[in-house]
């Protein structure tokens, strides 16, 4: 993470999964400052046009894992370049939130309009999904936004209401939102299948021996699939801008 790389500096043979350790300074010290955050500086995110420093405060240290990969290859709207798609898992990777938090990565014909979740919220990642905890369910180290009660899923709107006060009407927006980003999502989703770009399980039908030959606008779609799919909030983390990149990608392959 210091370095910026994409890769650490030798292998490490016997690595631990995310733990204390990795957000914070413990057993070093042995006073209070130990709780201090491994990572605080912000961080610099990759999307097609280059790169660009955000910071999220406390989130930076989400972000450090949390975000896009650098992609190739770049599609370049207006380009007229066929590219050779050849790697079965391109895209954005898992779980690119702080670059849709920013707006930052998908493919883009103009700048898109954002959400306020990136820009607004102090400390990123951290305000809402580690706010008071409800017990061990969610909240809090669990990183948790869900948890089941009873039987059925509720949200933990602690870290929301200081924006949001009328949390009935939030819970209702939530439903809204997500239930149209992810009707988006199955339809590009069915495009890129009908159009033999896409399998069942969600990685393209492209290999180094057998690649798929597109244009800017067909591999911007493959990227903004995958970073909207990946993303995993269906909407909530930046709704306007998964919006566009859905709504622009279903229209250049529905031409």
């Amino acid at each position: 993470m210091a370095a910026g790389t994409q890769v650490t500096a030798e292998d490490i043979a016997n690595p631990n999964p995310p733990n204390c350790y990795t957000c914070h300074n413990i057993h070093k010290t042995y006073t209070v400052d130990d709780w201090a955050l491994t990572y605080a500086d912000p961080i610099t995110l990759w999307y097609p046009a280059g790169a660009e420093a955000v910071d999220y405060g406390k989130g930076n240290i989400c972000g450090n894992c949390h975000q896009a990969r650098i992609v190739n290859p770049v599609p370049v709207p207006g380009s007229g370049v066929t590219y050779k798609l050849t790697n079965s898992r391109y895209g954005t990777h898992h779980s690119p939130v702080a670059n849709m938090l920013a707006g930052l990565g998908g493919y883009e014909k103009e700048d898109y309009d954002n959400s306020p979740h990136g820009s607004l919220v102090e400390d990123g990642c951290v305000t809402c999904h580690m706010a008071d905890a409800y017990g061990w369910q969610a909240g809090g180290h669990t990183t948790k936004i869900e948890y089941d009660y009873h039987g059925s899923i509720e949200v933990n709107f602690a870290g929301c209401t200081t924006c949001h006060s009328d949390e009935d009407k939030l819970a209702t927006e939530l439903e809204e939102i997500q239930t149209e980003i992810a009707g988006m999502i199955d339809n590009l989703r069915t495009i890129l299948k009908d159009r033999g770009y896409l399998g069942d399980d969600d990685l393209f039908l492209a290999s180094s021996g057998s690649p798929l030959n597109l244009t800017a606008d067909e591999l911007g779609a493959c990227l903004n699939f995958q970073m909207v799919l990946e993303d995993k909030s269906n909407g909530v983390h930046n709704y306007q801008y998964s919006k566009k990149l859905l709504e622009e990608s279903i229209s250049d392959l529905s031409k």
